[in-house]
């Protein structure tokens, strides 16, 4: 595969950041993550402006410009055979004098690799989440450090779960890699607060308000008890089905109306996206 380091275009065996990057030394940085649709980026524009909010809120600053970045992914993805990649566009803190402060000198990376579907059986039979009490640090920040959710989500997968759900002070916030969503009486509910706002999701409440009322508020452990339908949301994911949150089987533990009607909608929607693209 080919990839972007710092104005380059490289085989990504040869795209090599020092070791003493504060990305490395302190898991300071930003990255944003998106897929295509017959090798054309879905909303790279709206990837790239949570990219450059995402950097704001921790004191990164990006080399680039957004129209800058903005071509500098479609020529990655130009350079590389194949429709269907995933596209990881990493902002690193650079090298610091002191280990610790950043000095404006950071590293922009632009990965592409093949895209890899998750089995029908995640969509068509619906997922498990296991919960974990974690409230993320910047929550609104799409930052690199996530090491409870590499940690944590690993021991959930050998018990076949495929996303942990966050939980703090028995209010449902996100998972490690996507949003959530509960169906309850005809209505799509979504947290709101102390959550990184999803790309997927902003297109989902889009979507969603012509098949249903939609709410952004919080959601409680005890609302899983009565809801309907629950689903999660994310870039490579798109809309899957949720049936079962630690021990608790959601509705009838099956894919619900509303659930396959957002799936259905989502994908008319990216159809029509990259049929239109420019």
């Amino acid at each position: 595969m080919i990839w972007f380091l710092n104005g380059r275009y490289l085989h990504h065996q040869k795209a090599k950041i020092p070791i003493n990057d504060l990305a490395i030394l302190r898991g300071y940085g930003v990255f944003d993550f998106l897929v295509t649709y017959n090798k054309k980026p879905f909303l790279l524009d709206d990837h790239l402006d949570r990219l450059f909010n995402s950097a704001k809120k921790i004191g990164l600053k990006i080399p680039y410009s957004k129209k800058q970045l903005r071509g500098f992914c479609l020529e990655t993805i130009s350079k590389n055979r194949g429709s269907s990649f995933t596209i990881r566009i990493i902002v690193t803190g650079g090298i610091s004098s002191n280990n610790i402060f950043p000095e404006n000198k950071a590293s922009v990376a632009i990965l592409v690799e093949k895209r890899k579907p998750y089995p029908k059986a995640c969509y068509q039979n619906g997922i498990k989440l296991k919960t974990y009490q974690y409230l993320r640090f910047s929550p609104q920040a799409k930052h690199i450090n996530y090491l409870p959710a590499v940690v944590i989500k690993n021991k959930a997968s050998k018990k076949g779960f495929l996303e942990v759900l966050y939980i703090w002070k028995k209010q449902i916030l996100e998972c490690t890699t996507s949003n959530f969503y509960l169906v309850k009486d005809k209505t799509l509910i979504t947290p709101e607060e102390n959550i990184l706002h999803g790309i997927t999701k902003k297109i989902i409440l889009q979507l969603a308000q012509k098949i249903m009322r939609v709410a952004e508020k919080p959601i409680y452990l005890k609302d899983l008890k009565t809801a309907d339908e629950a689903l999660i949301s994310a870039s490579d994911k798109e809309i899957m089905p949720v049936i079962q949150i630690d021990n608790l089987k959601i509705g009838q533990a099956k894919p619900g109306k509303y659930t396959k009607k957002l799936i259905q909608a989502f994908q008319n929607y990216s159809k029509d996206s990259f049929q239109t693209f420019s």
